[in-house]
């Protein structure tokens, strides 16, 4: 994802880390390394539809946070609790 905007970057820096994983290193993987999804595949073992679905899903839980954070200013504590609540979300699209 490319950082547009200072909630963008909060939701890259925080959101990405906070995934669970395995999608955490996928979205890694294909973002920060720019593998392909078949070579992401092959290197973690798992199906591609996987690896499709992963990302897509990742991608739509950080556009939710994203969506969550933009254009509002928050204490750290209140930041803390939106990231708590965003973290235990359940992993769809």
């Amino acid at each position: 994802m490319k950082a547009t905007n200072k909630h963008t970057q909060l939701t890259n820096i925080l959101g990405i880390e906070l995934l669970p994983e395995p999608h955490k290193t996928i979205y890694k993987m294909r973002y920060e390394d720019k593998l392909s999804q078949k070579e992401i595949a092959e290197e973690i073992g798992y199906k591609e539809g996987y690896i499709r679905v992963s990302i897509h899903r990742s991608n739509a839980k950080l556009k939710k946070l994203d969506k969550i954070l933009e254009g509002k200013k928050y204490t750290d504590e209140e930041l803390a609790v939106i990231l708590n609540k965003w973290k235990r979300m359940r992993f769809e699209p």
